[in-house]
């Protein structure tokens, strides 16, 4: 899903990304959680007496920021962006409460801010909704200080989108749709702007024993499957026949990518 409109229609607002993130907290078998993983990877300069410059592109609705600012360092200086209006006022309410934290709105396709501004740039789990990925890489590599790291967040193939798509190609008539940016593709793309691609991974799977949940979730992405209310409980039936013991396994494939100019 990286058509513009589509992709402002899913985050609108923040109730589908809400479910899809409950989803994950409740039933992923790593209880590390992903967001404070991928938080544990971050470099910050702590050494440095100068204000460290931290520009988050595709913030949604800043959970992975409020639940780990007290982890934050003095001098780090936050911008905080996203495409969507509703995740920036999301964004802005959640992290009022905190210092040295800017909240704004910005296309990482034409980001406004000057050449050479920021020690880290991060984007998770985003890039593969953006239309022209190449020109949004540029933009990141411009902004981003030539000795500054960028970290980038995404999913393996098979999805966890691909799968549900797999198990309900009956009611959508789409058997598989190719990512624009997985694990197992994006070193490529990184490696047109970046010099130094580094790829960690995250194992995880979900364990379902509510099939209402997965089927919620299935519901927060309108513009992926394309399925009718009235085909609710058809559908909330085939997710549930892939139960085992009570279970609905789905693997999990997430990573980061570590950039450097």
């Amino acid at each position: 899903m990286n058509s513009q409109e589509d992709v402002k229609k899913q985050y609108e607002v923040t109730d589908n990304l809400d479910i899809r993130i409950a989803l994950h907290e409740k039933y992923s078998s790593n209880k590390q959680g992903f967001g404070s993983w991928i938080f544990s990877h971050y470099q910050f300069k702590t050494a440095s007496a100068n204000t460290v410059r931290v520009l988050d592109v595709g913030c949604g609705t800043a959970d992975l920021w409020a639940e780990n600012y007290a982890n934050l360092p003095v001098n780090v200086d936050l911008i905080l962006t996203d495409y969507s209006k509703g995740m920036v006022a999301a964004s802005t309410l959640k992290m009022e409460q905190y210092q040295n934290v800017q909240c704004e709105r910005a296309d990482i396709m034409d980001l406004p801010f000057d050449a050479n501004s920021f020690d880290v740039v991060t984007a998770n789990m985003m890039l593969y909704h953006v239309p022209d990925l190449e020109g949004a890489l540029k933009e990141v590599h411009r902004v981003l200080k030539s000795d500054g790291v960028f970290y980038t967040s995404t999913f393996g193939t098979p999805s966890l989108a691909q799968t549900l798509g797999s198990w309900l190609s009956h009611f959508t008539g789409v058997v598989d749709s190719p990512e624009t940016f997985t694990l197992q593709n994006g070193a490529a793309s990184l490696k047109t702007c970046f010099t130094d691609v580094v790829r960690l991974d995250y194992p995880d799977s979900l364990e379902v024993t509510d099939a209402r949940d997965l089927l919620a979730y299935v519901y927060s992405l309108p513009e992926v499957f394309h399925l009718k209310d009235t085909q609710r409980q058809d559908v909330l039936s085939v997710l549930a026949s892939h139960k085992v013991d009570g279970v609905i396994s789905i693997p999990k494939e997430y990573g980061l990518f570590v950039c450097r100019p």
